[in-house]
């Protein structure tokens, strides 16, 4: 995967490009649809047309419309958002454009930029920069979710606890109660069991400096990642699953209040 943020003298853009596993239609229905969006990113719904509505559910109460500006199944999709960049910023729509190709070996390339016309604003600089660090963790889930899960509906599980910061220290906490052995910093690594935790197995498929993302077995299949972020003025630990199959929904619902408990006790409060 490579992502780069670019700027010239009118234009700021961000370029991913990724190879994944799948045929341009699997790859399709999960980059160009809601239940496929909402299986790697977040709950989305998609009028599937030019001129058509998205809304991707972001956090809670955060919202991110846009339209649908290109709609070529299956190889391209586009769309443009015009409020957002924050209130009191004045700034022109941003653009993001999906071009699936297809490769050798069952394989696609997928490409995605997301520009704008740019003021030269500092603010700028550091949206472009937090989706540069925030669409690696999602990417990953993309290539997990077509890897093992292409065509599924997932369960989402998602918890969280506030912690007064700052991030690195949030996150490291989140960590060590995690995994007090530290198995869980290193990619290939096995989950080992650890007191107090609700049942989980798995092993690491992405370990960085915000996140750590599992190839989940147990208590049902999917993938999940810790991390941290900025959240009103403090920083919000979370643990966002995906799981699969018959047990999904079930496993989901049981499973929250146990992670959601075990986030607050382990996580410090926020003051």
């Amino acid at each position: 995967m490579k992502i780069d943020v670019k700027r010239d003298k009118d234009t700021i853009l961000l370029d991913l490009e990724i190879d994944l596993p799948g045929s341009p239609e699997e790859v399709w229905a999960a980059i160009a649809t809601g239940p496929g969006i909402g299986c790697w990113f977040v709950p989305a719904e998609v009028e599937e047309r030019v001129g058509g509505a998205i809304v991707m559910h972001l956090l809670p109460g955060i919202d991110a419309p846009a339209t649908v500006t290109a709609w070529e199944p299956p190889r391209r999709f586009a769309y443009e958002e015009r409020d957002w960049a924050g209130p009191g910023r004045d700034a022109e729509p941003l653009a993001t454009e999906f071009v699936i190709e297809a490769q050798r070996g069952g394989t696609c390339r997928l490409r995605m930029v997301t520009s704008c016309f740019s003021s030269g604003a500092d603010w700028e600089d550091e949206f472009f920069e937090g989706m540069r660090k925030g669409w690696g963790p999602f990417f990953t889930n993309l290539v997990l979710y077509l890897t093992g899960f292409s065509g599924q509906r997932s369960v989402v599980l998602d918890a969280h606890a506030d912690h007064p910061g700052p991030l690195d220290a949030a996150f490291e906490q989140l960590l060590s109660a995690l995994d007090p052995s530290g198995a869980v910093r290193s990619e290939g690594a096995e989950l080992p069991r650890a007191e107090g935790r609700p049942p989980l197995a798995g092993v690491v498929h992405r370990a960085s400096e915000s996140d750590v993302i599992l190839r989940i077995t147990e208590p049902a299949p999917g993938y999940g990642m810790f991390t941290a972020y900025p959240w009103e003025e403090k920083v919000r630990a979370s643990f966002q699953a995906h799981f699969f199959g018959d047990d999904a929904e079930r496993v989901a619902r049981e499973q929250k209040p146990l992670w959601e408990r075990w986030l607050t006790e382990r996580v410090r409060p926020a003051e």
